[in-house]
């Protein structure tokens, strides 16, 4: 499971029990902050694993899919994840003072994308990042991308929304088209992709999510949309 900022937000605020913990996400999910903040971390962690347990649904948890059988976003399938290059010797200030299984440890965090992501293999395997305004770990791997969507700032003004993910070795591009008929294609840069979606659009807008794979294959996610919460 990957936390989104809004549609996590929203499943969650459907059960009484976890509202609390809802408004709380909320709280340390606000705009204006590029990079979650140590006690931001632990508690994505903290919902990230609740959420498992209570088996919520986010928005595209339930997404039609289509047109891969690979082994999926697993460590050996992430060079990212896997390279000197990319290994800190530390842990970022961004996330130190995470605690629990899922927390970052010395020398496994490894920088994505252009800068903008970091990503680490749990002690049991799992894959954990951080980026933007989102933070969790995977649960269902056999796909070859993630798939998440957030406001960088104030949902409706400002900036535009964006969707992004880590992405397996074998995904050259990544393309969203949305159900108004525009299309916008990024590539995947050290197995992390950015796409920023035009002036206007909400992040919870439908869309079919496109993983144009190198052997000339696509995967193919379609996200049915959110709440705002």
């Amino acid at each position: 499971m990957t936390v989104r900022d809004l549609e996590v937000l929203g499943e969650l605020r459907r059960d009484p029990e976890l509202l609390a913990v809802a408004d709380a996400l909320r709280d340390v999910l606000r705009p204006r902050r590029r990079w979650l903040r140590p006690t931001s971390l632990a508690l994505v962690m903290a919902v990230a694993t609740l959420a498992s347990a209570v088996g919520l649904i986010v928005a595209n948890a339930s997404a039609e899919k289509h047109g891969y059988d690979g082994p999926g976003l697993v460590p050996s399938n992430v060079s990212a994840l896997t390279s000197e290059r990319t290994r800190l010797d530390g842990i970022p200030k961004d996330l130190a003072g995470a605690t629990g299984d899922l927390a970052p440890r010395a020398r496994t965090v490894h920088v994505l994308g252009r800068g903008i992501a970091y990503a680490w293999v749990t002690a049991s395997g799992r894959i954990c990042s951080s980026a933007l305004l989102s933070g969790g770990c995977l649960d269902s791997p056999r796909v070859p991308i993630d798939v998440i969507g957030a406001d960088p700032d104030v949902v409706g003004s400002g900036k535009p929304p964006q969707v992004y993910g880590i992405a397996s070795d074998e995904v050259q591009s990544v393309t969203t088209n949305l159900d108004d008929g525009r299309s916008i294609t990024a590539d995947v840069i050290k197995n992390f992709y950015v796409i920023t979606l035009p002036e206007g659009v909400p992040p919870w807008i439908p869309m079919t999510v496109v993983a144009n794979l190198k052997d000339g294959t696509s995967f193919s996610e379609r996200v049915a949309g959110g709440s705002s919460g």
